[in-house]
């Protein structure tokens, strides 16, 4: 039987062709395609076991080692709902780019359900499984990205949810930053990276028109690292925050990609502090 690594993604934000390499284990890349309706789609499979699901119907004759997640703005309701399903203990890593939403108006109680999914796994990420926990042993891993995009109405932006979740996980409390890779902030293998000028018409009708925006380095606001918990901001260069979204796709995506997640897999063998499916 063969043995691999597995990240699971969408058509809408997949793991690019370019970053495959990255990988350097026998790793299986499972796009669960296009759809309207992440969180649906993935409640359908065998809740409250989709990931066991998506590992007997996708993966048949593969011994999985560990298993990442990966969504990209609508996509992160994807990743949340596997997040909030009786498989989330054997997730080993969860990405989530610029795309983690909860309602503005929302109680105390249902924003916690709302980010409580991404605030369990990114403390196992930064503090590690507490001692006696009936969760799977080993290491996590937790990657939170977002622009300055505005969020959907009644919604709040990824920029608020992002640090609200790191909050939650650190309870407030002055922490130090371990350090994070060189690309975070200076990548000159994707830099300068530009958005072309275009227009958009919404199914209000309202139209959005933006300019060509050039990105020379990382706009980033600031960097978190806790352990293997990154949580990384970027601030607003695109008045209209069109291009800074695509920048989160086109640029931030693959730079997490392999030099956080791949760098880990490869330097981390399976079965020794991370999380295994058997």
């Amino acid at each position: 039987m063969d043995e691999a690594d597995v990240m699971i993604f969408w058509s809408h934000g997949s793991v690019p062709n370019t970053s495959r390499p990255a990988f350097h284990r026998p790793t299986k890349f499972v796009d669960l395609g296009p759809t309207h309706s992440f969180s649906e789609q993935v409640e359908g499979m065998n809740w409250p076991h989709p990931l066991k699901y998506v590992i007997d119907t996708r993966l048949s004759g593969v011994r999985v080692r560990r298993v990442g997640l990966l969504g990209f703005s609508a996509s992160v309701a994807g990743v949340s709902a596997f997040l909030r399903s009786a498989d989330a203990g054997i997730i080993d890593t969860a990405v989530v780019i610029d795309g983690v939403s909860c309602r503005t108006a929302a109680y105390p109680a249902e924003r916690g359900a709302s980010l409580g999914p991404y605030t369990k796994l990114g403390k196992l990420a930064a503090f590690g499984t507490p001692p006696q926990s009936d969760l799977p042993s080993g290491s996590r891993c937790m990657v939170i990205t977002n622009s300055h995009a505005n969020g959907l109405p009644g919604m709040d932006p990824t920029w608020r949810t992002s640090r609200e979740i790191l909050d939650r996980i650190t309870n407030n409390i002055p922490f130090q930053t371990d350090p994070l890779p060189a690309e975070v902030f200076d990548d000159p293998a994707r830099h300068p990276w530009t958005n072309p000028a275009g227009s958009h018409t919404w199914p209000d009708g309202t139209t959005t028109t933006w300019r060509k925006t050039t990105y020379d380095r990382p706009p980033v606001e600031y960097a978190v690292r806790i352990g293997d918990l990154y949580v990384l901001s970027y601030s607003l260069v695109d008045p209209t925050s069109i291009g800074d979204h695509r920048y989160q796709a086109a640029v931030v995506m693959p730079m997490v990609l392999e030099s956080i997640v791949a760098a880990r897999w490869n330097a981390l063998e399976p079965g020794s502090g991370s999380c295994v499916v058997v």
